[in-house]
């Protein structure tokens, strides 16, 4: 289970993806209004080992933190 910590303010409008090392679009983890506990959460059991990126973008911004499964 991946857990996703963000910095956005509880209510900022979020999408957060999970792509791939070549940028495309693995799995949707998050659009919409944040959450009061600030946290998006995903299963990644179904997906092959290896480099992934979690990206988070607003309206005032983006961040993107890489991931490794195992």
């Amino acid at each position: 289970l991946l857990v996703v910590q963000l910095a956005s303010e509880p209510g900022t409008v979020l999408r957060v993806r999970l792509t791939d090392a070549l940028g495309r679009d693995v799995m949707a983890l998050h659009a919409g209004p944040l959450h009061a506990d600030r946290r998006v959460f995903a299963d990644l059991s179904a997906l092959a080992p290896g480099n992934y990126l979690v990206v988070a973008e607003s309206a005032t911004g983006r961040s993107v933190q890489r991931v490794v499964k195992h």
